[in-house]
């Protein structure tokens, strides 16, 4: 059985160690309970080039996708943690969901905050959300590389 290289088995290390630390966030119990959000509702924020993004259909019912401009509530699922999920709490219909636990059908999260947009071009991204109180610092823990490049930390607004 071949074996790795010295180097690359202290990359694999490092990845698990990093996994390790991870710690999902629960939903807060006492919040109340909002509309699950429908397949045409959720999308998967992408970046399209090194300053612009694009939403993917989760769901191939409708061909519509909203424009990315204004704010959006996004999640990062625990049992997913290399997919952004955004929906739109302020979007008309069918596109208005009514928060973060219509994402997550009160899943446990890495990460639920808020993106702000102009014209597909991310402009922030915060820590604010009602029903998923974490410190702002689980941006340095709970996100994998992946979506470290999607949500740059240059970018990060701390809320609370």
């Amino acid at each position: 059985m071949p074996q790795l290289p010295e180097s690359q088995l202290e990359r694999v290390k490092r990845v698990f160690a990093a996994r390790q630390q991870m710690r999902p966030i629960p939903v807060v119990p006492r919040s109340f309970r909002q509309a699950e959000a429908m397949g045409p509702q959720v999308f998967e924020l992408q970046k399209a080039d090194t300053d612009y993004y694009h939403l993917l259909r989760t769901n191939w019912v409708t061909r519509e996708v909203p424009p990315l401009h204004g704010a959006f509530i996004f999640v990062i699922l625990a049992d997913d943690p290399g997919r952004i999920y955004r929906g739109g709490d302020c979007l008309p219909a069918p596109f208005g969901i009514d928060g973060h636990t219509s994402l997550t059908a009160r899943r446990d999260v890495l990460f639920a905050r808020e993106l702000s947009f102009n014209a597909g071009r991310l402009l922030s991204w915060n820590n604010f959300s009602g029903h998923y109180a974490h410190d702002a610092a689980f941006r340095h823990v709970n996100l994998i590389p992946a979506v470290q490049i999607l949500l740059p930390g240059h970018l990060f607004v701390p809320r609370w």
